[in-house]
């Protein structure tokens, strides 16, 4: 009988934890109040490096979490292998700077909140008063 609980309630737990939303999250400076799948891409892309009211786009993308990470990318039809080689070339024509890497969400939520212009993403269940949401991804 114990084993067969035990293994419910990692099932039950399991399948939540697949079922977690990511908040794309932005400094409070940012004049966007959503983002379009299609428009997070273009900025992930770096082919919008400017927000609306002229701000420069602070990019920065989670790594060391796979199921955030993973949820996020298949958002943008991408692999993370994918766009690192967008951003490499980007770098080396000196046409734009490639994200920052940030190693946990607790460091996301620190980065995003104290950088102008910032984006990035984290689980939803992460996120605090400090930064906005312009996307969840469910």
């Amino acid at each position: 009988m114990k084993p067969i609980l035990i293994a419910c309630v990692t099932i039950l737990l399991s399948s939540a934890c697949a079922q977690a939303q990511v908040a794309v999250i932005a400094n409070r400076s940012v004049a966007e109040t959503s983002l379009t799948p299609a428009q997070l891409l273009d900025l992930y892309q770096l082919n919008t490096r400017t927000w609306t009211d002229g701000h420069v786009v602070e990019l920065m993308c989670l790594r060391e979490n796979p199921d955030v990470e993973r949820k996020f990318f298949d958002l943008l039809g991408r692999n993370p292998l994918e766009l690192r080689k967008v951003w490499l070339r980007a770098q080396l024509s000196g046409r734009a700077r490639p994200p920052l890497m940030i190693s946990s969400q607790d460091d996301m939520l620190r980065h995003v909140a104290s950088t102008r212009g910032a984006v990035g993403f984290v689980a939803r269940d992460k996120v605090q008063g400090n930064v906005k949401i312009l996307l969840v991804i469910e």
